[in-house]
């Protein structure tokens, strides 16, 4: 309960809620053209882009509210429909510039958690921002070529050794669980990088990691319990509705992802203030 306390303080001190509604803002602005990039560019090798948002717009529906799977499709289907090539890059580039804020806001929540200062020249500090957007929204589709073309490749597997109901079973049980992975894994390289500096701090990326995850999956459920449940906001917003449900959920998103990074930061601040000191006596015997 002490670590639970302590790190809640650190919350509280930095503003960590506070930083996660301006995160909510750059995911977006930033969320609509990567997911119209990344449905164009997996389509263009495997399926159509239209039958791909549909099988996408599943798995988000899985974890999003209810009220923004509507909202999803009909704004990617809107876009594509005027979307040349020509758009659908100049909205990906866009995507990166607008993302590579949200980027630096995370980089920024974390070095108060660590308590340490940028270092880099701005020129270098903004190009290493946007380079790990991007690596960010390349591990992104390849998440997203993993989970959609999962199942078509384990298929072919299975036909060619001779499995069948077997596999159909296996998969339909594995697939969530390996979006927890996905979840984990992105949570720990951007702990581990969002930093930007080299050296100590951000060495402890486990810890955060699982309390961030942890606590999207109960914000999403719990959001997604109370917007069944309590129907008449609705009658608040109007039309909006959808769009409030998304922002809160991007709001909760970001809000996970800078208590990890508390958690991590508290993790690794006990670990060094129990580690005896170069010359003690203690650590000698």
């Amino acid at each position: 309960m002490q670590l639970v306390g302590r790190v809640w303080e650190r919350v509280w001190i930095h503003d960590a809620l506070g930083r996660a509604a301006q995160l909510a803002y750059f995911f977006l602005l930033s969320l609509f053209p990567f997911l119209l990039f990344l449905t164009a560019l997996l389509g263009a090798f495997v399926e159509s882009s239209a039958a791909l948002r549909m099988r996408l717009l599943e798995y988000i529906s899985a974890f999003a509210p209810f009220q923004t799977q509507l909202l999803f499709s009909k704004t990617l289907d809107e876009i594509s429909a005027s979307s040349g090539s020509g758009k659908i890059a100049l909205g990906f580039l866009t995507g990166i510039w607008i993302a590579s804020f949200g980027t630096g806001a995370i980089q920024e929540g974390l070095r108060l958690a660590y308590g340490v200062r940028e270092t880099r020249p701005w020129w270098r500090a903004g190009l290493g921002t946007v380079f790990l957007t991007i690596a960010f929204v390349w591990l992104g589709a390849v998440v997203m070529g993993v989970v959609l073309y999962g199942g078509m490749i384990g298929r072919f597997l299975a036909a060619s050794y001779g499995l069948g109901a077997e596999y159909h079973l296996a998969w339909r049980v594995l697939q969530w669980p390996l979006l927890l992975v996905f979840a984990f894994a992105f949570c720990a390289l951007t702990y581990r990088f969002g930093l930007g500096l080299r050296g100590r701090p951000g060495r402890r990326v486990a810890p955060g990691s699982v309390v961030a995850v942890g606590l999207w999956l109960a914000a999403s459920f719990g959001l997604r319990v109370y917007l069944f449940l309590v129907p008449p906001y609705s009658r608040v917003y109007g039309s909006m509705g959808a769009v409030i449900a998304l922002l809160l959920w991007l709001y909760l998103t970001g809000a996970a992802i800078l208590i990890g990074g508390e958690v991590n930061a508290e993790c690794e601040s006990a670990a060094l203030s129990s580690r005896p000191a170069k010359g003690d006596a203690s650590a000698v015997s």
